[in-house]
């Protein structure tokens, strides 16, 4: 095996800023948010921030690549999640190219694995064994790649991987804060991440084409006296800890090595990123999952020209397919009522244009979904699953991801929706977006949000509950005056009682009944077809009736 140093560690500095490198503290105790139906089945923490946060960021790179080089023939935007594993030869090769001896052996210095960050139990305490090594592979095609030079925060490279909080801020892309790389830690047992990437040559950067870097995320610790951040490069350099990435055919060279295609800048497909996470945490089901409940409105629109795929390890691939989920296809429908016009109106469905809202004439449309013999009434049609229902309505903005699944309402009716915003209001709303953009945030401190962003966003979910609960109410079946009510079996006792216990005689029909009754409860469908109806009935006079005492006196 190769002896020379692989890894480069980053040394605290005193008279610079300092930050450990476990950035998955970020998203410590920040679980996704799963409410109501949505809790069923659902995907890994894990995977769920890697699909939003990896596939957001490569995303809006492609939309920029995209407006500044517009090419409608050019090839379609696609992620691929591939697995693999490697045993014997190929695994031995690896643990060299990757330097994961290296890494064993800092372990074993530090003498806490905990304090690194790391499990229990990972590949780097197996590496003399015969276990395989699994590995991660995220290929972007026409992405438009991580280019810039590396210098200052110029280096889209260097702001995915080593920044934390800093961004150039692209208006109206998905991301905002370079927290996207946390998701990619979440997704290493061992914390470790490469990135290989290939963009067009640009006069600010000449001569380059594709750079290779590699990173770990651990925590800081320290050894022979020496503290160290926790972020390692895999990379080259003159000194001990610092490295730069390898460019142009070193950084294909590696990354043949790793096992990844070579990627050409005169072919466009290849203009894009390959990421490579070393044992992952994640699996296909639910990866394709994620990407079902995430990424939805983006592989609603053909248009776009967004496509995503998981391939696991066994060869196969398995494709998103959200309309197969009965879970997501109401969703799918308001969608679909929002941004098309709805000639006939259904019974179930609504189109509303939320109305102004501050300096924005048009802030989006709201389409709702309901489903009175299902999912609205869901105690009526199904056992009791343990699901706390909600009304839901997802929130979707330019990128075509759902933001969340924002809480409408507790009450039956239930209703599903989803809220497109207008590209006039993008802006604002992906501001007030935290870090992980899973919500807006309609609330300020310490000028984090702007005021007018956040009012935005709170006067914007407020008429969107509105629209919510309007739409209930149109669902929700008109009472019936109880004199109107028609009760056959009820009204054959009752004759059978006032006739003097069914002596077949029936009694006089009186025009007008001297008492009235209102039942109520809930009625519902029994094993052999029958109603039942659960609940009170109260019998009283009618109002017309005259109540006498015993001695004739009106009560």
């Amino acid at each position: 095996m190769n002896s020379s140093p692989k890894w480069r560690w980053e040394r605290i500095d005193p008279n610079r800023t300092g930050a450990s490198g476990d950035l998955s503290k970020m998203f410590k105790n920040e679980p996704v948010k799963v409410p109501g139906v949505l809790g069923v089945g659902a995907p890994a923490p894990e995977a769920a921030l890697l699909v939003r946060e990896v596939v957001q960021n490569s995303w809006d790179a492609a939309l920029e690549s995209r407006e500044e080089f517009p090419d409608p023939a050019g090839p379609p935007f696609e992620v691929c999640f591939t697995f693999k594993s490697y045993t014997n030869e190929q695994r031995s090769r690896l643990v060299d190219h990757l330097g994961l001896q290296e890494l064993s052996e800092r372990v074993s210095a530090v003498g806490d694995r905990h304090a690194l960050g790391l499990t229990d139990d990972d590949c780097l305490l197996h590496l003399e064994d015969e276990e395989e090594l699994r590995l991660l592979e995220v290929s972007e095609q026409a992405g438009g790649g991580m280019f810039g030079p590396w210098r200052g925060n110029e280096s889209k490279l260097w702001m995915a991987l080593c920044s934390i909080g800093i961004t150039t801020d692209v208006t109206g892309r998905g991301g905002s804060y370079g927290y996207g790389k946390a998701g990619l830690i979440r997704g290493s047992q061992v914390r470790l991440v490469i990135a290989y990437t290939c963009f067009r040559e640009r006069d600010e950067d000449p001569g380059v084409t594709r750079r290779l870097l590699g990173m770990t995320y651990w925590d800081g610790h320290r050894i022979d006296r020496t503290s160290y951040t926790g972020s390692a490069r895999l990379g080259m350099g003159d000194s001990d800890d610092t490295a730069n990435p390898l460019e142009n055919e070193e950084a294909d060279r590696l990354a043949e090595q790793l096992g990844m295609d070579v990627r050409d800048p005169a072919v466009p497909a290849d203009l894009g990123t390959t990421l490579l996470l070393v044992e992952p945490t994640v699996n296909a089901r639910d990866l394709v999952a994620a990407a079902e409940r995430y990424w939805w409105p983006a592989l609603q629109e053909p248009a776009l020209h967004f496509h995503l795929q998981v391939v696991d390890e066994g060869g196969e691939i398995h494709y998103p397919r959200p309309k197969s989920n009965p879970d997501l296809q109401p969703f799918i429908d308001a969608y679909e009522a929002a941004t098309t016009p709805q000639d006939n109106r259904r019974a179930e469905v609504r189109q509303r244009p939320i109305r102004r809202i501050g300096e924005y004439a048009s802030p989006g449309v709201l389409g709702m979904r309901a489903e009175r013999a299902g999912w609205s009434y869901p105690a009526h049609v199904e056992a009791d699953d343990g699901v706390e229902h909600r009304s839901l309505v997802a929130l979707v903005r330019k990128p075509r991801m759902v933001v969340e699944y924002f809480e409408a309402g507790q009450a039956q009716p239930f209703v599903r929706g989803t809220f497109v915003a207008d590209d006039s209001i993008n802006e604002a709303l992906r501001r007030t977006e935290p870090k992980a953009h899973d919500a807006w945030q309609t609330v300020t401190a310490a000028g984090d949000v702007p005021e007018g962003h956040a009012r935005a966003a709170r006067d914007l979910l407020a008429s969107i509950k509105r629209h919510v609960n309007v739409f209930r109410q149109e669902l929700k079946p008109t009472p019936r005056p109880a004199e109107h009510l028609h009760l056959p079996e009820f009204d054959r006792v009752m004759r059978a009682l006032l006739g003097g216990g069914g002596s077949g005689k029936r009694p006089p029909q009186a025009e007008q009944r001297p008492f009235s009754i209102s039942p109520g409860g809930d009625l519902e469908v029994v094993a052999d077809g029958r109603l039942r109806l659960t609940g009170t009935a109260v019998v009283e006079f009618s109002e017309h009736h005259e109540v006498r005492s015993a001695e004739g006196d009106e009560v």
